[in-house]
């Protein structure tokens, strides 16, 4: 799909990600935080990181009773 265009799809194009590869970039670099109270909004937690420097990718997950982001 790479290699062969797709009429339907106009001008878009496949490209290639290596997640892998981005993620291994990312962990020298990476903050986790865990057990995180339900009640804390995930802006609230990203305004305080933001303080530190710039954040170029940011998640929060809730597992069971506490948040991770």
């Amino acid at each position: 799909m790479i290699n062969h265009p797709i009429p339907d799809l106009g001008n878009n194009r496949f490209s290639i990600v290596n997640s892998q590869l981005n993620h291994k970039k990312e962990k020298g670099y990476t903050i986790c935080v865990t057990d995180i109270l339900l009640h804390v909004l995930s802006n609230e937690i990203k305004a305080f990181f933001d303080k530190e420097g710039t954040i170029t990718r940011f998640s929060i997950v809730t597992k069971e009773a506490w948040q991770l982001a």
